[in-house]
């Protein structure tokens, strides 16, 4: 009788294509998480301009009725929903046209400043921050 023997095949990857596949995909996530944050971002912005706009509206309202804009948010006709990531709007009474209405700043952790929006007399939205964040953001 002939002897059979049996080859056994192992079958699987390698570790050099399991760390090759790995590379590729740590480098499509890094390609893909900063486009993400933001994207994240521009839809808080976004939020943020909504806001500033119904206070724009509020403040106009405001000073049809009583000959001045309101210096503080409790005077306006509006009831704010806290806005995630950003300090309690903020409500001035300007000099001119060109002077802030009202004010968002910006923040994850609630301490630091990271942008500040706000907008004047005339509706016009304005972005300051250091750095470039207003740039990235279309501001």
């Amino acid at each position: 009788m002939m002897k059979q023997t049996l080859k056994i095949q192992a079958e699987g990857f390698t570790i050099m294509e399991i760390m090759i596949v790995t590379i590729i995909l740590m480098a499509l996530v890094s390609l893909a998480i900063p486009n993400f944050l933001m994207a994240v971002e521009r839809t808080k912005v976004a939020d943020g301009i909504n806001t500033l706009n119904i206070l724009f509206a509020a403040q106009k309202r405001y000073k049809v009725y009583r000959s001045g804009y309101a210096d503080a948010l409790s005077k306006l006709d509006i009831e704010m929903r806290p806005l995630r990531g950003y300090f309690a709007p903020e409500v001035f009474a300007p000099v001119n046209e060109t002077d802030p209405i009202a004010r968002l700043r910006r923040s994850d952790n609630g301490v630091q400043v990271h942008y500040e929006l706000t907008i004047n007399g005339g509706g016009q939205i304005l972005c300051s921050a250091p750095g470039t964040i207003c740039q990235k953001l279309n501001l």
